[in-house]
């Protein structure tokens, strides 16, 4: 089904690019939004198809690759826009990154280098990309900016991690907390955190040690060099064997509804020094004994309960499901864009997308409190549905004969593709022997 015009959501969201970008690259962009969202493919002839040729595939390349416009105003008004728009108060910071798979083209495409996925457990082509993303509440959630890794680079993941929380507090956000994986339980990064005076929860690796004091007693004319180090290193699977109280949380049971007890996770809890890190923290063991698998979450709040610890840990899947939608919903991997440029504003594109869906999704939940907030698919769903009237609308109109004929010209046209005709196998040379005339004298 053609598109006829540019969806409601997309055409009252992109609003904050107005004196940033002229009328046309708004509008092109607009276009392309929408054919994204639609079609779930990010793949520029293939808008331009469901348009009816509106907009061609140079039009659409030359506002990616060649737009003038400023990142950064952009990104300022996109921010102010969700703040203001969300009425935000403080939420929480979730840092992770994504590898952004390319299999054509790699050595075309800008950024795309080799780096070992942790997934597939092998080298692969792709982009690296750390993306900041933004949650509050049970419905508000968005991403607030990324950041390109390049391999060998002057910068790390950590850094460019660190950058993004500090523009993200520079433009108005309040953050209540900072989620992270255990590639970011690292001494620079958690030392950026505590400078910046904000509260993280991170998951820490295995092999970490813990620091342990050391109690000598004192011996009256004891001799030798003194002693250096006052503490020894322990493991920190065998220190929290050792250490803290086990507790076990899930759900209650319900004798009217006949509802069984399920129990979640066996927590332990402590307050030491990891070796590797400044400053105390607490520890929180989480075993899983249905998947016989253990977590270790430390936070800088020392006054948190375990419980709150790792329910609030919990909040770091968001993101997964943010890379899972754009992804396969958004078709991020499809725009192959060789240009820094033509990378940047996809990923501002996508980035408005997501946005703009879950604050749909928001608006919907809080008409209707009761029943819930719908589904990022669903919200897929209803644009298709207003494509859908207003391409009904438009067949009922004076030009409908005029733009169904048009549609089903396009059809016929790309519905018949020629095979690519092979070149007929030629002598090239005298001669029996590879080398032909110089075999041949």
């Amino acid at each position: 089904m053609p598109i006829v015009e540019v969806i409601g959501m997309v055409k009252d969201g992109f609003q904050f690019l107005n004196g940033i970008m002229t009328d046309l690259q708004i509008g092109n962009l607009m276009r392309l939004a929408t054919a994204v969202i639609i079609s779930g493919k990010f793949n520029l002839s293939g808008a331009c198809r469901v348009w009816l040729k509106k907009r061609t595939v140079n039009a659409l390349s030359h506002c990616l690759m060649k737009s003038k416009f400023s990142l950064n105003d952009a990104m300022k008004s996109f921010h102010k826009m969700m703040i203001e728009s969300s009425k935000l108060q403080g939420g929480r910071f979730i840092i992770d990154d994504t590898l952004e798979h390319h299999s054509r083209l790699c050595k075309f495409i800008h950024g795309v280098f080799k780096h070992y996925d942790h997934v597939f457990h092998k080298t692969m082509p792709g982009k690296c990309l750390v993306f900041l993303y933004y949650c509050e509440g049970n419905w508000i959630k968005f991403p607030i900016g990324w950041k390109i890794y390049y391999e060998n680079g002057e910068k790390t993941k950590n850094d460019l991690a660190l950058e993004l929380i500090k523009e993200a507090l520079a433009n108005g956000f309040v953050c209540s907390e900072v989620l992270a994986d255990s590639w970011y339980c690292v001494n620079p990064f958690v030392s950026g955190l505590q400078k910046l005076g904000l509260i993280y929860i991170l998951d820490c690796k295995t092999n970490a040690t813990i620091r342990v004091k050391i109690k000598i007693k004192n011996t009256p004319g004891r001799r030798g060099r003194k002693r250096t180090k006052w503490y020894r290193t322990e493991n920190i699977i065998d220190y929290m064997n050792k250490h803290g109280v086990e507790r076990t949380i899930g759900f209650t049971g319900d004798i009217q509804t006949a509802k069984t007890e399920k129990v979640l996770y066996q927590i332990k809890e402590t307050i030491c020094q990891i070796n590797a890190l400044d400053g105390m923290h607490k520890i929180v063991r989480s075993y899983d004994p249905k998947k016989n698998t253990t977590k270790f979450l430390i936070t800088n709040e020392l006054t948190w309960e375990g419980l709150k610890v790792v329910k609030e840990y919990f909040k770091r899947w968001i993101i997964e499901e943010f890379f899972r939608n754009i992804k396969q919903q958004l078709d991020m991997e499809g725009a192959c864009v060789r240009s820094e440029q033509g990378v940047t504003i996809t990923l501002l594109l996508l980035t408005c997308i997501d946005a703009l869906i879950h604050r749909k999704i928001a608006e919907l939940a809080s008409l209707n409190p009761q029943s819930g907030a719908i589904t990022f698919q669903s919200v897929i769903r209803l644009a298709f549905l207003e494509n859908a009237e207003n391409f009904v609308e438009k067949i009922r109109s004076e030009e409908g004969n005029i733009f169904l004929n048009k549609w089903l010209s396009l059809l016929r046209k790309d519905s018949i593709i020629n095979r690519i005709k092979k070149s007929e196998v030629v002598y090239l040379g005298l001669g029996s022997k590879p080398g032909g005339a110089e075999n041949a004298a």
